[in-house]
């Protein structure tokens, strides 16, 4: 295919169809673990519903209850096949190849089809990311919607370009630009039900293409998420938005149980039992709409309770909680440990120095217009956790955003070699 093709060859992708079914079997069908056990018994949940063996409403409660887009796919398939898991895992691995061929396509006019294709293999075999598609976790599409993201042209400004065809333009190219417009609007408007922080993406396309044009991208995103979350605050009793996590995730991250030297109570299961003993005694009884509704306003009230009482503590701990996301991945180390059969020895080190270069590397990106824009993508994205848990899974869909950043810096104002 021509280099600007989303394709180099059928033996590069024969070659990683091959690395990802060889690891799918080899560990794509290990035990269940943490919040995958939560989705596949969504699955059976709603498969039970729709036999009438189960409430309907708590069936499709229950995917609002974090991730509602991926929950849903994952709730669906589960549902319908009873071979959920696997089928994620199938698709995740898709989306995981394509996101590098996206990125690839992307790069390759700004830095040369050399860079581009090592930023490519980069993406593709990373240890953190090769893991994270055979798992039940959501960050492999919304790596793929960030990769859509920048070859929609998501980055770019009002002065990059026309927003509107000019006289003389073809109008085949102008119908390619206005459905690579429309495309953007679709993905901006569902992004955040798989990962809520690319709510911070509508800002960005605020500040660079000015309310007018922004206005027109945003308008089918804004009537979703309005609708969603007034459906969810009628549904509940109370003020909802996105998804029912997020008053509880502000909760874990300000509360007097919190250990000394830590942002929250993510990855502290003594700790955090003290948090499940609260929320309990606060709001005893099933799973209902008034049961959820008091978790709600409990944990919004106690949250507020808690900074107020210590706000230098409160300030404190969310610094700590940027140190705690941008660290070295956490869940791949812990997953291998509780895997059988799953390489241990040297991986925590190697995981620790690619992060590490990664991040120094980025930093070139700072000398390129698009580069800025990636790092100040990276920083918006991550925003969300000085309020909120921070973990390492909340930035690692941001992968390719820091390697696009570290090509771009590094390639500065030399011309691509082609």
């Amino acid at each position: 295919m021509p280099t600007g093709g989303l394709v180099e060859s059928r033996r590069e992708l024969l070659l990683l169809a091959g690395l990802h079914a060889a690891l799918l079997v080899l560990w794509g069908q290990p035990e269940l673990l943490h919040d995958e056990a939560d989705y596949i018994a969504q699955g059976a949940l709603l498969r039970a519903a729709f036999l009438g063996d189960a409430p309907v409403a708590e069936a499709l409660g229950r995917l609002a209850l974090h991730n509602p887009a991926y929950a849903g796919l994952v709730a669906l398939l589960e549902a319908v096949t009873g071979f959920g898991a696997s089928l994620v895992r199938l698709l995740q691995c898709a989306a995981g190849i394509l996101s590098g061929l996206l990125l690839r396509s992307w790069l390759q006019p700004k830095v040369g089809g050399a860079a581009a294709n090592i930023v490519a293999w980069l993406l593709w075999l990373h240890p953190t990311l090769l893991f994270f598609r055979l798992t039940l976790w959501p960050v492999s599409f919304t790596l793929l919607g960030l990769c859509l993201f920048l070859h929609q042209g998501g980055l770019r400004g009002r002065h990059d370009g026309q927003a509107e065809p000019v006289a003389g333009t073809p109008i085949k190219a102008s119908r390619l630009s206005h459905h690579k417009e429309r495309h953007l609007a679709w993905l901006l408007a569902l992004l955040p039900f798989l990962a809520p922080s690319a709510l911070l993406l509508w800002p960005l396309m605020i500040g660079l293409r000015g309310p007018a044009q922004a206005t027109k991208l945003l308008r089918s995103g804004l009537v979703i998420l309005l609708g969603w979350s007034l459906l969810l605050s009628v549904a509940t009793g109370t003020s909802a938005f996105l998804d029912l996590s997020g008053p509880l995730n502000v909760s874990l991250a300000n509360h007097p149980a919190i250990s000394e030297g830590r942002g929250s109570l993510w990855g502290d299961p003594s700790a955090k039992a003290t948090w499940v003993a609260d929320l309990a005694k606060a709001c005893p009884g099933e799973s209902s709409a008034a049961a959820k509704r008091c978790e709600l306003l409990w944990a919004r009230s106690s949250a507020a309770q808690t900074v107020l009482e210590d706000p230098s503590a409160a300030l404190h701990r969310a610094l700590l909680r940027v140190a705690e996301t941008w660290a070295p991945d956490q869940f791949l180390p812990r997953h291998l440990e509780e895997l059988r059969g799953a390489p241990q020895g040297g991986l925590r080190g190697t995981v620790t120095l690619l992060h590490g270069g990664l991040l120094l590397m980025a930093l070139a990106g700072l000398r390129h217009t698009l580069g800025r824009r990636l790092v100040l993508l990276c920083l918006l994205w991550t925003l969300p956790v000085l309020l909120a848990i921070g973990f390492t899974r909340l930035r690692i869909p941001l992968t390719p955003c820091l390697l696009a950043a570290a090509a771009l810096g590094l390639a500065g104002g030399r011309a691509p070699r082609r």
